[in-house]
This record gives C-alpha cells, structure tokens and sequence, in this order.
C-alpha cells in the first residue's frame, strides 16, 4: 500500500507498484527475446532494434559489422521475463527509492567509438567464470541460507559450479575502492534498458516478492563487508563452497580495459588505481539476500572486481544524429513483459554516507 507525507507528497513502498511475486521457472519453449550482438568496430545497428518486445516473434538484435540482421534462429536468446517495479533503499531514508539509470545516448551520441565498446560488453553473455546478470537463467541458480536464525541470509551458487559470479556495466557515482576506511565501495547507474530485467533475474533466484538494493548518490551500492566498530565483533567469513562477500580490508582488484580485450583475459589486463563519477565500468560481483527489521527483502550484491571501461569527456556528449546510431535513443527495457522507459530523473534526497560509519549501519 502506498503511503502519503504531510505535505502530499508520495512516498513509494515495496508494494506500491505492480509487482507479482516470481514467478515459476520460464520453460525452455517460452517467448524468448534475441540479445544485441555487438561486435568491436563500426557501429552498425538495425532499424528494427527499437521494436517493443512482445510475442514471439519480436526481436531486439544488433546487426553485424555488414550491416546484415542476425538470423533469428540465433542461440543468443533469453526468455521474457514479467517485470517489477525497480526499487532500492537509502540509509537515513525509511521508504523504498526508484534506481535511477543511465540512457547511452545521453552520455556517448557524439562518440561511437566508446557506445560500441561499452555496448560489446553490456551484452556480452559471459566471461571467465562468470555471468552476464542481464542474460542469466534462473534455473541455473540455487541459494544456500546461512543464517536462518537471525536475518534469513541467503548466498547465490550455481547448480554446476561452486562459484556465482555475475556482472554488468555501469556509471560510476561513487567509489573509495581504493581508499574506503571502514569498507570498500563502488556505487553505480545501471543501464536503463537492462536493468528491469537483472531485478527479476535477482528476485527469482533468491526468490523475493519485494527486492530492494542498497543506493547511495543515485547509484546501485556494490560493497565489500564493513568494518565493526567498538564493541563489535570481527565476523567470521563461513566456508562457504562458493564466493561469497568480500573483507572490508580486501584490496578488490581494479583493471584498465579501455582497449579491446577478451573478457576472459581480464586478469591480464592492466591494474587501475581508482574511478571517479562518470567512469564507466563493468563491475563483478556475487549475490546474497537478507531480511531487515523491517521485514525488507534485501539483496546483497558484493564486489569482486572492476574493469574500467570508458571515461566520459564533454565533448562525446552530442545530438543523435546518425541513423546507425537510432537504437541508442531507444530506452525501452529489454526482456521484460513491460516496456516503459525507467525513470532517468533523481529524487531529491540528501545521502548519508554509510562508508563513514564505524561499523557500518544497522538495519
């Protein structure tokens, strides 16, 4: 139920949207949505990318270096999942808060070059040992509850591996990786088209109603565990037969991948120091989940390491003007049985800064 302020303004809740819980696993002969196939060198995007997603025979691809449409038999295909609404949660702010996403056109019109790299690696199905969160299939997921007596926590593996590592691209809106006293932080804006469908993607794995993640500064927190304070217990990481969250004194490896690379060769990759707001980066991570005192479904999502990808400059901002260019005006979500653009305006609300807090916050 929605809830209202004084003033009349309207504050969003978990279920102040049309959220359905997750649904049952999507059989293999369901509607299926074809992924973009990108590929290094000239932008060449097909007209019929901004077609909405509806039935079977409705495509969203990426032509090939000649232009040519990919064949729609192609395996690079994904099912169609229902959407929920996109939610996170801020410390300090009691009421659930919509992600704010980036739009590429809005940032890269006047540069193809850097939109072509940062689209080869948004959908890119996987790399080494992990997993693209946007293409992933639930079934292939399970989780493991580790701490069923105190918040439920849950941490994702794979059926056919120890290890659950995914990862996507992002804008970065704040980072200390490199400095963070008390935890290791990186906060980031999503991709507006992919994002809806990594929220479903996370709520049918972990298996929540009502998902939020963590949100600092308009971006998506990835974040190692946080220091304790006084008083505080230095918590013991589990054994665990999977990666799972990192140590708040862990140096969390940061890469240099502005030139073309194999993601599967990234630990060959050049070492980065730090990335600052408006650095574009695909970030790793694993996936856990947890229950507050509020009876929040929260969903932990960990740094392993960061590839920087882009660095934005003013002049690569520009007007869509290139015909090739049309599907990055396009901000329709894909892989979602609902269409509308995210919303790209922030809401006003002023962050605390839980980096700064001796042991962290407590929810």
């Amino acid at each position: 139920m929605s809830a209202n302020h004084n003033d009349g303004s309207h504050i969003l809740t978990p279920t102040d949207k049309h959220n359905k819980p997750p649904p049952p696993e999507v059989e293999p002969d369901s509607v299926l949505v074809h992924i973009p196939n990108v590929t290094e060198g000239d932008m060449a995007i097909s007209t019929d990318a901004g077609n909405h997603v509806h039935g079977l025979a409705s495509t969203v691809v990426t032509a090939n270096k000649e232009n040519d449409k990919p064949d729609n038999d192609s395996d690079d295909a994904i099912p169609i999942l229902p959407c929920m609404k996109e939610l996170g949660v801020a410390y300090g702010d009691p009421d659930p808060c919509l992600i704010i996403p980036f739009n590429l056109a809005d940032k890269f019109a006047g540069n193809t070059v850097k939109a072509k790299h940062l689209l080869n690696f948004a959908f890119k199905l996987e790399g080494h040992n992990m997993q693209n969160l946007f293409s992933a299939v639930t079934q292939q997921y399970k989780y493991l509850v580790v701490n069923p007596k105190n918040d439920g926590r849950k941490i994702v593996y794979a059926k056919n591996n120890k290890e659950a590592t995914f990862f996507l691209i992002g804008k970065v809106t704040f980072c200390n990786l490199a400095t963070g006293e008390y935890n290791k932080e990186i906060d980031i804006q999503p991709m507006g088209r992919q994002w809806p469908r990594c929220v479903m993607v996370l709520a049918q794995i972990l298996k929540f109603n009502d998902p939020l993640v963590a949100v600092y500064k308009d971006g998506i927190t990835f974040s190692t565990y946080h220091k304790p304070g006084d008083g505080q217990k230095e918590p013991t990481i589990k054994k665990i037969p999977m990666d799972a969250i990192c140590a708040w004194n862990m140096e969390v490896p940061m890469y240099c991948g502005e030139d073309a690379f194999a993601l599967t060769c990234y630990p060959k990759l050049p070492r980065a120091d730090e990335f600052g707001v408006d650095s574009f980066v695909l970030i790793a991570f694993t996936v856990g989940g947890y229950r507050t005192r509020e009876d929040f479904e929260c969903i932990s999502l960990n740094v392993q390491f960061i590839i920087g990808l882009e660095e934005q400059h003013p002049h690569d901002v520009g007007e869509v003007t290139d015909d090739t260019l049309i599907e990055l005006r396009d901000e329709t979500p894909i892989g979602v049985d609902d269409v509308t653009p995210m919303r790209l305006v922030p809401e006003s609300f002023d962050p605390i800064d839980v980096t700064a807090i001796p042991g962290g916050p407590i929810m």
